[in-house]
């Protein structure tokens, strides 16, 4: 019985102590722009898109569908380094570096990171298409680059 009450008094010290005042914290976020990726190559399949140079406040797009796209997501302003693959388990496939770049981004601007396949000639590779834009406050339209102009999705 004497046991009982002893664990009981450690428990109720603990329990006292436990709810003592803590300082509260508030996480500092870096200045960020606003990226959003679009997978528009039609020959590849699904894409993975990608910041490869840090992980906080980085976008990541995994196995984005053709006409397909993401929301905004908070980005470090900077030089960044993007890159695109296609989305596979076989790392074989997956190792293919469809574009490898590198972006600088300033704060309060929209990004969108369009992957066109533009293949006019034999032999050339697709490449990324990118639109830069000040945040406005408003959502675009997927189908709407940011200076207005419709993207054609018919492929």
């Amino acid at each position: 019985m004497r046991l009982s009450r002893l664990v009981m008094l450690c428990a109720g010290a603990v329990a006292v102590n436990a709810c003592g005042s803590d300082k509260v914290t508030t996480p500092s976020i870096p200045p960020v722009a606003q990226v959003r990726f679009i997978n528009a190559v039609n020959d590849t399949g699904a894409l993975d898109m990608r910041a490869m140079d840090q992980i906080a406040f980085s976008p990541v797009a995994n196995n984005l569908a053709y006409r397909s796209g993401t929301v905004y997501f908070p980005t470090s302003v900077g030089s960044r380094h993007f890159r695109v693959f296609p989305t596979s388990t076989n790392i074989a496939i997956t190792s293919q570096i469809i574009d490898d770049e590198s972006v600088t981004l300033t704060a309060g601007t929209r990004d969108t990171r369009d992957a066109v396949a533009d293949r006019k000639r034999a032999g050339e590779d697709s490449q990324i298409r990118h639109h830069q834009r000040r945040h406005s406050g408003t959502s675009s339209r997927l189908d709407q680059r940011p200076d207005g102009e419709r993207l054609d999705w018919c492929g």
